[in-house]
């Protein structure tokens, strides 16, 4: 099949050392953040940082905002959020390949392979933020998000999350991913807002695998790959 390399991201639920020993790498990355959704509401909210639950009180009670799904048929909203969401990978510098369009929002948030669903908060009327969370096999993952630049000061992410997992315990899913940060170090500011909601935390791993030594190292010299940074990129030719 020409396959010279493999690479995946594994489930922090799964044991995946004991699948793929003496089978290619498994490489632990960082911790991820994870909501027992088998818990009651009550034992959650008990799981939220102090902050965290003060917050998404205020946002609810003195400032105003709600949260709400969005039918996968509102072509506006779903229009909304992706004008929100680019907004956001602009603001972050993500690449390109971030910058989802229309025809993959929609037909995310249509397919019928799983659910997903796209909850939004807004303020006065105005969309101001939203995520969209992908229901499978008793998961729910955090996936697509961003917030208008003009509210970050109030993060009404966390009112999105918080109805998310709340919708989630309702309908008997077993745990939401959250994922981790945009690095492994402890004080990442994006690993920080997640761990606001839980502190059952997860080692996420990814799985390396080389199928064709020879192949794969002549592509390596010819892209002249020697930069000691580049040395965990995998495949490493593509550092």
């Amino acid at each position: 099949m020409g396959i010279i390399s493999v690479f995946s991201r594994l489930h922090p639920n799964v044991n995946n050392e004991k699948i793929f020993r003496n089978f290619g790498l498994v490489k632990r990355q960082n911790q991820v953040v994870q909501v027992d959704l088998g818990l009651s509401r009550e034992l959650q909210r008990r799981g939220y940082r102090k902050s965290t639950k003060s917050d998404i009180n205020q946002l609810v009670k003195r400032k105003g905002y709600v949260c709400s799904t969005v039918e996968s048929t509102d072509k506006n909203s779903i229009q909304e959020f992706i004008v929100i969401y680019h907004d956001t990978m602009k603001r972050v510098g993500a690449k390109q390949d971030y910058y989802y369009d229309f025809d993959y929002i929609s037909a995310l948030l249509n397919t019928e392979a799983f659910k997903s669903v796209l909850y939004c908060a807004y303020k006065d009327e105005v969309m101001v933020a939203g995520a969209i969370f992908v229901y499978c096999q008793g998961n729910v993952q955090y996936h697509l998000a961003g917030t208008h630049a003009d509210f970050l000061h109030d993060t009404p992410m966390k009112l999105i999350i918080d109805k998310a997992i709340s919708d989630g315990t309702a309908k008997k899913f077993s745990r939401m991913n959250l994922g981790g940060g945009l690095t492994s170090a402890e004080d990442d500011s994006l690993f920080r807002f997640k761990s606001g909601f839980s502190k059952n935390f997860k080692t996420f791993c990814v799985w390396n695998l080389i199928v064709d030594d020879i192949v794969y190292g002549d592509l390596v010299s010819k892209n002249i790959v020697s930069s000691k940074t580049a040395r965990d990129f995998f495949p490493l030719y593509r550092a």
